[in-house]
């Protein structure tokens, strides 16, 4: 239990510090008692994270003044994502923390430096004092790209960077789900990713979950013509797996519900990735006198105002409309303008992917066609080609076509 929870709890301002020294330190230089500490220091679980959200749940403003370490500032800056940056101020201590600003240069230092906190910024609202670190690191070190996905010739054109959206389109039987499936589990597994996941489609949920067991393990679930994998294996991947991802699935599938769940799991487990697969299952009744271009529009808007204030990046999966046959009888690769519904899909998205197999030839590789990049040190256009394992839904490199 964070120490100060009934100091805190139900109050209008809320200060969070990281240690229970900073608490008292504070209270000795201001007066404040509304100040809390979790018990850990820098590295609270998922459930102190959540008292301390829940601590802060009637409070229009909340300091967040931790340590100014890496460590402090990480925790802090996680804070935020979950609390919500339009509630938060950030604190810089002179030295370390508060106790040590309180130690070295008294009362007063300890006031100012509370009264001078900033707000966090707020997606439209940015000053250039709010960016004044970024604008320093970028210049010392370069624009930051996104993780790895785990493969290296995709990394060469696309990597995952938190606060975006990805909209992945390909025809039904083309792959994009389980190629999905394939990419998060890199992630979870390499990077330490989180995600929350609306399949409507890949139900009941259980089979999704086995199928994502078959990919981390790299062997079929079931009896088949090749060996399964044994119980402990599976029940190890159920485990792990149960770290790292959460499956989401309202009553009502519309936009709104979707969001309402996925910022709970930002609050409450830290997603850094959130799946809706697809699209065109989502309850699409409009409002009369709305087109379903503006509807689209108005949605997209409401994904990446999520994203980009909660830090989660954000995958559509989207069918096209019924594509026509080439001379040669063969389905083309679908582009973002093809998807079902709007040409707002690809307007709005930050990234774009397109999904293509060649049902006439089931020896030839998946076509993955990267056809929008919007910021140029996350990637950049291009196709990568891979061989899909069915037995354990594994994705590997291959050479394209020429």
């Amino acid at each position: 239990i964070p120490m100060g929870w009934d100091d805190a709890y139900g109050q209008p301002v809320v200060v969070i510090v990281e240690g229970e020294l900073d608490k008292l330190a504070i209270e000795e230089a201001t007066g404040w008692e509304y100040v809390v500490s979790p018990p850990n220091g820098a590295n609270p679980s998922d459930q102190v994270f959540a008292y301390l959200v829940e601590i802060c749940d009637h409070a229009t403003k909340v300091i967040l003044a931790g340590d100014m370490d890496d460590p402090g500032k990480a925790f802090m800056a996680e804070l935020a994502s979950r609390i919500g940056y339009d509630r938060c101020y950030q604190v810089s201590w002179p030295g370390k923390d508060a106790n040590d600003c309180l130690l070295d240069q008294g009362n007063r230092a300890v006031r100012d430096c509370l009264n001078d906190a900033r707000p966090f910024p707020v997606a439209g609202v940015i000053s250039m004092d709010d960016i004044a670190g970024e604008l320093r690191q970028l210049y010392e070190d370069g624009m930051p790209g996104g993780d790895s996905t785990g493969w290296k010739n995709l990394d060469r054109h696309y990597t995952v960077r938190p606060g975006e959206i990805t909209t992945v389109i390909g025809s039904p039987g083309s792959g994009k789900s389980v190629w999905m499936d394939a990419l998060l589990i890199n992630l979870a597994r390499n990077e330490g990713w989180k995600f929350g996941v609306c399949s409507p489609e890949f139900q009941p949920t259980h089979r999704h979950g086995a199928h994502l067991i078959a990919n981390y393990v790299g062997k079929p679930f079931g009896d088949g013509p090749t060996p399964r994998m044994d119980e402990d294996e599976m029940e190890f991947a159920r485990k792990w797996l149960a770290n790292h991802f959460w499956f989401v699935a309202p009553e009502e599938t519309t936009i709104e519900s979707v969001l309402s769940l996925a910022k709970f799991l930002v609050r409450r487990h830290g997603i850094k990735g959130f799946v809706l697969d697809p699209w065109n299952d989502l309850d699409h009744t409009r409002a009369g006198g709305v087109s379903e271009t503006e509807f689209i529009h108005a949605a997209l808007r409401e994904i990446r105002a999520f994203a980009r204030n909660h830090g989660v990046h954000f995958w559509i999966v989207v069918h096209p409309t019924k594509l026509a046959k080439l001379p040669n009888g063969k389905y083309p690769p679908p582009t973002l303008y093809d998807a079902n519904g709007s040409a707002g899909f690809f307007n709005k998205t930050d990234n774009g992917l397109s999904v293509w197999r060649d049902y006439s030839d089931p020896g030839a590789p998946v076509e993955l066609r990267i056809q929008k990049i919007k910021f140029h040190e996350v990637g950049g256009l291009g196709m990568v080609c891979f061989r899909y394992d069915r037995l354990t839904g594994r994705y590997t490199e291959a050479a394209c076509p020429e």
